[in-house]
Formats: structure tokens, sequence, C-alpha cells
């Protein structure tokens, strides 16, 4: 009988914990997000729109430049940066960054005029590195716009 009890008693807890990190996942939990402004891309010669995620000094000075300067750095210690990249001119902005399971999520929004923002065609931010993170999945108005591995 006490090991019928004991082995129900196990049975239940483990049933328990499995339920409650499989619902931890089923949520999106929200995360800082910090636009950063006054970059232009090292390379002008964007072809298509690009998404792309840095994660350390080296790529960062490869891939965009300063150019004011007030524009604020990045700390690769305990940030990564997103980034978007467009061929034309673009009316968008950050609006909010959370994790979910092993996926980032980073919403963009089209501007108007309830929401004013700057246009251009160089779009990042810094969100906090997410150590069981393994792809940064981009959305723009709510629709899923590419996933990148990390």
């Amino acid at each position: 009988m006490k090991r019928t009890s004991h082995s129900l008693i196990i049975a239940l807890v483990a049933s328990f914990l499995l339920s409650c990190s499989a619902s931890r996942n089923a949520t999106l939990s929200t995360i800082g997000l910090v636009p950063l402004a006054d970059y232009t891309i090292t390379n002008n010669a964007v072809k298509d729109t690009v998404y792309r995620v840095v994660r350390n000094d080296a790529d960062f000075d490869a891939l965009v430049r300063a150019t004011s300067a007030n524009a604020k750095r990045p700390g690769f210690d305990g940030q990564m940066v997103v980034a978007l990249f467009t061929e034309a001119p673009s009316s968008l902005q950050f609006v909010q960054a959370g994790f979910m399971g092993k996926n980032v999520q980073v919403y963009l929004a089209s501007c108007n005029a309830a929401q004013p923002c700057s246009t251009g065609k160089v779009f990042l931010a810094t969100i906090p590195k997410v150590g069981s993170a393994k792809r940064i999945q981009f959305f723009i108005n709510n629709e899923t716009k590419a996933t990148v591995e990390l």
C-alpha cells in the first residue's frame, strides 16, 4: 500500500511539474527593447529587405556606422542587436520584444498619424541576450516576416 501511495504521489508531482513548464512556454514573456538611432549601413547597396541579429562588436562595426556623435553604442556583454535594413525608405518602429520557448519575437509596426516616427532604411534595437533562445522571429504589423537562427 505504501509503495502504491508513493508511486502515485511521484506521478502526480511529475505531472504537475510537466504541465507547469508546458504552460510557461505557451505565453509571450516581454523583454526590454531599446531602439538605436543615428546609424547607417556600411554598405548602402541593400537589394532587398534584410533581417539580422548582431551578437558582437566586430560584426556590428562591419555592418553599421554611426551618423552622429549621439549614437548610443550597444553593450554586447548582455545584449544583442536586432536589425532590419530596407532597400527603399520605410516608416517603421520597434514596438515590442518577448520570448516564448526557444524563440525571441521582435515586433515592428508601420507608423501613422497616431504613431508618428521617422522614415529610414536602417532599423536597429537592442534586446537582452536570452540564453535559451535558438531563433529570432521578426514581425511587422503582427505578420511573420523572417526567422533568423542563432
